[in-house]
């Protein structure tokens, strides 16, 4: 991986020439939910560099919400990938750690949830399950999530 210094522009400083395997670095670095800041330090180029050839070059430097990771996708565009919430219940020294199987869209709308209300997808779940306690729904979801984990090859 190498970034050229590629001489004084307009005397601002140095002008800063990305390779494409340093682009596809930076694709990679994005897609693993790095920081904009991380990313230009790892690469040891300054910040605005960084912006603008990633602008120029269509990648969006903008951190997923939650840190969620891009999905791998089947031939019709689905996610192969098992989605789940884990809900950690702790009392005094006891825990225990549950699996929620969510599907896509559920997730997606979760998402979008979130966004609306400008809170991460965990504090809206935990939103939510204070409503199914307080509405004694909690088994009833506990007993949904043990079936379905139970039927999952």
């Amino acid at each position: 991986m190498t970034i050229v210094n590629a001489g004084h522009g307009n005397g601002r400083g140095r002008r800063v020439k990305f390779t494409s395997e340093v682009i596809e670095k930076i694709k990679e670095l994005v897609a693993q939910g790095t920081s904009r800041q991380d990313v230009a330090t790892l690469l040891e180029v300054p910040l605005g560099s960084l912006q603008v050839t990633c602008s120029r070059h269509g990648i969006s430097l903008r951190q997923k919400p939650n840190g969620t990771l891009p999905h791998k996708l089947n031939g019709n565009g689905k996610s192969v990938e098992k989605t789940s919430i884990a809900i950690r219940l702790q009392r005094r020294d006891e825990a225990v750690t549950i699996d929620i199987p969510i599907n896509d869209d559920a997730m997606t709308a979760l998402a979008l949830e979130a966004m609306w209300h400008d809170v991460g997808i965990g504090k809206l779940v935990g939103r939510i399950m204070t409503v199914v306690i307080d509405r004694n729904m909690i088994v009833e979801l506990l007993s949904a999530a043990a079936a379905s984990s139970r039927c999952q090859p």
